[in-house]
Parts: C-alpha cells; structure tokens; sequence
C-alpha cells in the first residue's frame, strides 16, 4: 500500500472515531451514525460543495458538502432505522442502516433520473450495459411486383451490313420466236456496157467476166445493207 492511500485510510478511521464523540459531546444525548464514502452523480464524482442530505422517513436528520469527492455524515436517531441519502437534487437508490453510535463507509451512487419523489425503479447502481443484439428473423416473403414502366423509345438504326455473296446464275428463258422475213430488194440499175475492148486471149476474157459479176454482186450486197439500215 502506498503512503498516500495509507494516510487516506487513517484519516477515515480517525474521523469516524472523532465524529461520534463530538456529537455526543454537542448535548443530543444520542450518538449519532457516522456515514462516509465517496459521492457520485450520473457516474461522475460529486462536485466539491455539493451537499449530501440523510433522511429518516420524511424528517431530514443530517447533512454535509462533498470535499474531494468524499462525505462524511453524522446521522442522528428518529422514528426508524432505515436512512435515505440524495446528492444534490437526486436520490440515492441503495439505503443505509441506522445504529447508535455507529459506523459505516458507504459510497453514494445518485442520478438525474433519481429525483426525490419519483424514484427509479430498478436494482441499486447505476444500470448496466445494453445486451446483445439478437439474431436476424427469418426474411419475409416478397412484395407484389410493382407497375410496369412505360415503353422507352426507339433506338437509332444501326448500320447497314455488308453486302452478302452473288447467288448462282438463273436458268436461261424459252428462246424467242423468229422474227418475219424482210421485204427482198430492189434489183439494182444495169450499168451502160462498156466499149468493147481488144480482142484478148480467152484467158483473160475469163478474168474480165469474173470481175464484172463480182463488182455487179457487191453492188447488190451494198443496196441490200442499205436496205436493212
């Protein structure tokens, strides 16, 4: 134990000893309870100045300010032995035992909900943590589906694609029917007879014969065209 927690010790077995015999000493004729311990509000220590009631029933039988977050109550007797405590304007939940001329150490544990009058319901202390959160529950049937949406509108066309491959070749149609014959022309003019020239040989009489029937059957062939054109 250190030396500071040692002498903290020893000044509260000395004030309990000392508080009774003052009391006493005062002429009340009764020793009184001699409450100490710390003083707490909503968990946190009790200002310094903040005064600590002692009640019996309804009569208010002692009181004291918090120093360092501690008290030191000197209670005297009334009509029960049950003693009640506030800090401030809250109640202290947990109840002390009145005796004469004793002692107690005994922190007080207050709070905002602990008003006088309408105290908390509950065990005594502050209250504790919040339990675990508790498994999922089984997931529930599907809702009704909703309303279908409107229609969107169209896209834009898309490109056109590539050109595909030649199919085959068809079969060929019946054949045509002959056209009607043409007109036959006109026979050429007979040209004027030429003089007659020298007597040459039959060989060469031949020849000059060959060549008048060619020359009259290419200008027959020429008025022919000529004709169809």
């Amino acid at each position: 134990m250190s030396k500071i927690k040692f002498l903290a010790v020893l000044s509260a077995l000395a004030l309990l000893l000392t508080l009774p015999a003052v009391a006493y000493g005062q002429g009340t004729g009764i020793p009184p309870h001699v409450f100490t311990g710390k003083a707490m509000v909503d968990g946190q220590t009790a200002p310094d100045g903040t005064m600590v009631t002692a009640m019996i029933g309804e009569d208010k039988k002692g009181s004291t300010s918090v120093m360092d977050g501690k008290y030191a109550l000197a209670v005297k007797a009334g009509d029960g032995t049950e003693v009640s405590f506030m800090v401030g304007d809250a109640m202290v939940m947990e109840t002390g035992e009145w005796m004469m001329g004793g002692a107690s150490m005994m922190d007080l544990m207050a709070g905002e909900g602990m008003m006088m009058g309408g105290g908390m319901v509950g065990g005594e202390g502050p209250p504790g943590p919040a339990g675990a959160r508790g498994p999922a529950g089984p997931r529930g049937p599907a809702g009704a589906a909703g309303a279908a949406g409107s229609n969107g509108s169209d896209g834009a066309a898309g490109s056109a694609g590539p050109q595909g491959p030649a199919g085959p070749q068809g079969a060929a149609g019946p054949a045509g029917q002959a056209g009607a014959p043409g007109e036959p022309g006109q026979a050429g003019a007979v040209g004027a007879t030429g003089p007659m020239g020298p007597a040459g040989s039959s060989t060469l009489g031949i020849i000059a014969l060959v060549i008048s029937i060619v020359a009259l059957a290419g200008a027959a062939g020429i008025w022919y065209l000529s004709r169809q054109s």
